[in-house]
């Protein structure tokens, strides 16, 4: 099996950026999901209530290191005609404050005010862009990720884990039993690979490459977003609707499966089309 997409999310709910090489550290890839939009009572707002967060492109720019994604030192934010360039060097404005994504409170401080104005003027809703601090650690579910040697798995302002890991074939499976075939970016995985079977990514327990072992620890609970066009904002009903006619576990629909880093060198980074070992 080889990798076939490699993408990293920023900004939660907005677009994603393909990574022919993403660095992974201990909150996972580098760079996802360190920011996200709160609304007034800090609490964190996504394409379920605002699927024009969809329309909002992300770029990493201006590396010290060569093209390495990890020296970036400038986030652009892409909004209708409008962008601004956030320098994400500069010492956080303030004191930290709380906020909530789930049932999680963390440490975070706001990015760039005059990127929140620009945001909340094209969203037409009144948001914040904050960026997790560099000390929080938000522990993933000891459930599905128990600690090893005493050091807990953490994450960055994702929905619960550091990766999403879903196969080609899972997707052509599905689109061969839809009207219209839906594009891979509704179900914004970390991580795609080739095969012939559908759903492998269910029956194997982990995935490793030279830098990097991944534990594939839970079913990814799917939910409206995935209704939605990537591309437009447009909504509809599907792809959720014909998978809960037979992807549905204890009453939530499942596609893909959520992961952790279990064992990860210095310096550790997927490329794309990597050979993997899959157990």
């Amino acid at each position: 099996m080889k990798i076939t997409s490699l993408t990293i999310y920023p900004v939660k709910s907005l677009k994603g950026i393909a990574l022919e090489r993403m660095p992974i550290d201990k909150r996972g890839p580098v760079f996802d999901r360190e920011w996200m939009l709160v609304d007034r009572n800090n609490r964190f707002v996504s394409q379920r209530e605002l699927a024009k967060l969809c329309l909002i492109e992300t770029e990493l720019t201006d590396f010290s290191q060569g093209k390495q994604l990890e020296s970036a030192r400038r986030l652009v934010l892409r909004a209708g005609e409008r962008d601004i360039s956030i320098n994400i060097e500069a010492p956080a404005q303030g004191q930290p404050i709380e906020v909530k994504v789930w049932n999680d409170l963390c440490q975070a401080y706001e990015q760039d005010k005059n990127a929140s104005s620009l945001l909340s003027e094209f969203l037409d809703y009144d948001v914040r862009l904050v960026r997790m601090c560099a000390s929080e650690k938000r522990i993933v579910d000891p459930k599905y990720a128990p600690a090893a040697e005493d050091k807990d798995h953490i994450v960055g302002f994702a929905d619960g884990f550091p990766l999403l890991v879903i196969s080609d074939a899972s997707l052509q499976d599905l689109n061969a039993k839809l009207e219209y075939p839906v594009e891979m970016n509704r179900f914004r995985p970390n991580l795609t690979f080739d095969g012939d079977e559908p759903y492998l990514e269910d029956k194997i327990k982990e995935l490793q490459s030279a830098d990097l072992t991944l534990a594939l620890v839970k079913p990814c609970a799917r939910c409206q977003i995935t209704t939605i066009d990537q591309d437009s904002a447009d909504t509809g009903k599907e792809p959720l609707r014909t998978l809960s006619n037979y992807r549905k576990i204890d009453g939530k629909v499942m596609f893909g499966q959520n992961a952790i880093v279990k064992e990860l060198k210095a310096g550790a980074a997927l490329h794309l089309f990597e050979p993997l070992v899959l157990r």
